[in-house]
């Protein structure tokens, strides 16, 4: 019994070593599934900051008359002014999320059937595992930096890097 074996059921991964390939590359694909849920909120909260809007409600922030200054976070929250600020090519900072989805998803439509391809018909599955390995742990460590001065940049390495270098190190594996 090895410790992939359960109760009295066979040990796949001394069947076929593939098996055991498979277990490795999805421990190492979880962790970097989990960073895009922080990486998600963090994005989301940048967005309303750059739109001049509160970070968690999105409510703008205008010009406190009574104080001559900007209003505070809790202020704007309180007076529940919905955001009207834009950010990249005129989105809204409450549809980033939505487009970087969006994005993904039409970049691994284009893509992915070309991974297919080669590792249907071409002896460069390794080769292509590798590449997509790389590029996904790359952008993921790349992503580990994003701040208020670069969250822009993150959007779209992970629009166009990372996610479909996940999906292809899905396919190729």
């Amino acid at each position: 019994m090895t410790c992939f074996s359960f109760c009295c059921l066979p040990d796949l991964t001394a069947l076929n070593p593939e098996v055991k390939g498979l277990l490795y590359a999805t421990g190492a694909r979880a962790p970097l599934f989990i960073n895009l849920l922080f990486l998600s909120t963090a994005m989301l909260q940048y967005s309303n900051i750059s739109a001049n809007c509160t970070p968690f409600g999105g409510y703008e922030i205008v010009h406190n008359e009574s104080t001559n200054a900007l209003q505070t976070y809790e202020e704007a929250d309180r007076s529940e002014v919905e955001c009207s600020g834009t950010v990249l090519l005129g989105m809204r900072p409450t549809s980033v999320l939505s487009a970087l989805s969006s994005i993904g998803s039409l970049v691994c439509a284009l893509i992915l059937p070309l991974f297919g391809a080669v590792i249907d018909h071409t002896s460069y599955r390794r080769p292509l595992f590798k590449l997509t390995f790389i590029i996904f742990w790359g952008a993921n460590f790349i992503q580990g930096f994003m701040n208020q001065d670069n969250w822009e940049f993150i959007l779209i390495l992970q629009g166009f890097g990372a996610s479909w270098s996940y999906m292809g190190f899905s396919v190729v594996r």
